[in-house]
């Protein structure tokens, strides 16, 4: 529902609040000020709200992502791994980038486990 970016120095800390059912939670991530490490800061922070929506039932570590070009198009791409108490999972998502790519990129995250966290957040 919001993502938020703060620059200090080196460093880019980006901060996404995700909201389901009437719930919201917040995740942070702290990168480099590079536009790879703000892809991945924003990525994390996306992953590390999830956790908090499935309060702690499994961990996400982010392998890959990448924004390219798809015909005319860009795509958000996320390649990430899910530890729970199933085993691990690795999962991957894509979205169109729309106007920001750091919005498409949470969406991406979202795409990739949608499917996996469902479960999760009926317990």
């Amino acid at each position: 529902s919001r993502m938020q970016l703060v620059s200090s120095g080196l460093d880019v800390t980006a901060i996404v609040t995700l909201s389901f059912a009437g719930r919201s939670v917040t995740g942070e991530n702290t990168g480099t000020a590079t536009q790879s490490g703000v892809q991945r800061a924003v990525a994390t922070a996306a992953l590390r709200g999830l956790e908090e929506l499935i309060i702690g039932r499994a961990r996400f570590e982010l392998e890959h992502v990448e924004v390219t070009t798809t015909g005319r198009d860009r795509t958000a791409l996320v390649a990430v791994t899910m530890v729970s108490g199933n085993g691990t999972d690795r999962l991957t998502g894509s979205a169109v980038v729309r106007e920001d790519a750091r919005q498409a990129i949470i969406r991406a995250v979202l795409d990739a486990s949608n499917r996996r966290i469902e479960p999760l957040l009926s317990d």
